[in-house]
């Protein structure tokens, strides 16, 4: 339909050019759907459909609409490094009186402006999809180290993962520590996610959760030692009626957050310690 019926680029054009929010929640809403199959992100992304959102997005708009564009961009990024290029370019057009600036930034003033949580969940979810293709092109290009801590010298660019990890529901926590943890691999990463960290009350909430899944190997062990059935053991490696394997995912997500902030040498002195002292009480320390 794509390619063959090019059905996508009215629909496009109409996003990039129209102000009309019936219109522009429709296009956005179809174009979704067409972005679901992977055979058709080039084909969007030739034809502009990042930089249409980001020119909605320039302006103020009702929260519906504003929600449809993010979850529509959020869907253009998923695991498509040439779209998470487009949004880290400058954006060209101007916000209000404030002249030029970056797509970044766009999001995160909106982050910053709205009081509708679905809103800011769209804007923590699309950071953790730019910081995961950031981290895979880290592995292929050592620029993309450059463009990973410029990314991170946003102003509070770490704060739409520190709400998800505030929800309530535990997937979207798990974004929230998944996001800190790909953000700390960069000097300017940690220093952003370090500052969440101390001066929100979350390390009490890194620390249980380190410390929950510690406690939850001890229990299989010995639950293994004494010679149960693996039928029980498997009943024993449930937290939350999580799996073992998920937990130790979570787990070990948690503690690459704590080894890359102690890496990188955060500037808290108090809050490094702690971190050190949280490693070497469950056993994990490097």
């Amino acid at each position: 339909m794509v390619k063959e019926l090019q059905i996508h680029k009215p629909l496009v054009h109409i996003l990039g050019n129209t102000s009309d929010t019936r219109l522009s929640h429709v296009a956005a809403g179809f174009l979704k759907q067409l972005a679901r199959p992977t055979e058709n992100e080039e084909t969007l992304r030739a034809a502009g459909t990042v930089k249409a959102v980001f020119w909605q997005l320039g302006s103020d708009k009702l929260p519906d609409l504003t929600h449809a564009l993010l979850s529509l961009l959020r869907r253009l990024l998923v695991d498509s490094p040439e779209n998470v290029k487009q949004v880290l370019v400058p954006a060209d057009y101007p916000r209000s009186n404030e002249g030029l600036l970056s797509n970044v930034h766009t999001l995160l003033s909106i982050f910053t402006r709205s009081d509708n949580a679905a809103i800011k969940i769209e804007i923590g979810l699309i950071f953790k999809e730019i910081c995961k293709c950031l981290v895979s092109l880290q592995k292929e290009m050592a620029i993309e180290d450059v463009v990973f801590s410029q990314l991170c010298l946003h102003a509070d660019v770490a704060r739409p993962a520190d709400f998800l990890i505030r929800q309530t529901q535990p997937l979207l926590q798990s974004q929230g520590w998944f996001t800190f943890a790909l953000m700390a691999r960069s000097r300017e990463g940690s220093r952003a996610v370090a500052g969440c960290i101390a001066s929100d009350g979350l390390y009490d909430l890194l620390a249980q959760r380190i410390e929950a899944y510690h406690e939850q190997e001890l229990a299989i062990q010995v639950q293994i030692e004494s010679g149960v059935s693996d039928k029980t053991s498997d009943a024993v490696g449930k937290v939350d009626g999580n799996s073992v394997e998920h937990n130790d995912v979570e787990r070990s997500n948690a503690l690459m957050l704590v080894h890359e902030l102690l890496r990188n040498g955060i500037p808290d002195s108090q809050l490094q310690a702690r971190l050190q002292g949280l490693l070497d009480t469950t056993g994990a320390s490097a």
